[in-house]
């Protein structure tokens, strides 16, 4: 920029990503205003960075923020905010966010994303949660799927339900 050249989408991606990996939110942040002032701000791409880099630094908030005004969600952001939440141990948020991502008919959950929100059932309480989400992974037909396999299995025996983790295993 000192010389008189603009970043790209992608120079701004890569920044971001630096930022989160460096918890240099206040950087992303300067970072976020220079993309909102060149016109960037509706880049899926771009914003799935910004949600990604607030969430990385603890900005659940900003990082929400961001995400409710993105013009076009993919999988990508959804599954950056549902991350997000399941890492800061906001297992709720974490929960509603994939309802409304199911909702959402233009995305569809991918691996990550049943992976990730597996994740968030880590207690009896979950059990029912689980199995819905189980239930949602049948329906896409993932449940062959080795890595939401392990991730079952792992969620069903946190929730104590070991003759499902059992199930899934076999």
């Amino acid at each position: 920029q000192e010389q008189g050249i603009s970043p790209s989408e992608v120079t701004y991606i890569c920044t971001l990503k630096a930022c989160a990996n460096t918890n240099s939110r206040d950087r992303g942040h300067k970072i976020h205003v220079d993309i909102v002032k060149k016109g960037y701000e509706n880049d899926a791409f771009i914003g799935s960075a910004l949600v990604h880099m607030y969430a990385k630094c603890g900005f659940l908030e900003k990082a929400q923020d961001v995400f409710d005004n993105l013009t076009c969600r993919d999988v990508v952001s959804w599954n950056g905010l549902i991350t997000a939440y399941v890492q800061h141990g906001h297992v709720q948020d974490a929960l509603h966010t994939f309802s409304s991502m199911l909702s959402d008919h233009n995305v569809q959950p991918n691996v990550v994303t049943f992976t990730v929100i597996l994740n968030a059932c880590v207690s009896e309480d979950a059990l029912v949660d689980c199995m819905i989400i189980h239930d949602y992974i049948m329906e896409a037909g993932c449940e062959y799927n080795v890595m939401i396999g392990n991730a079952l299995i792992n969620s069903y025996g946190k929730c104590e339900s070991f003759f499902e983790a059992r199930m899934v295993f076999q």
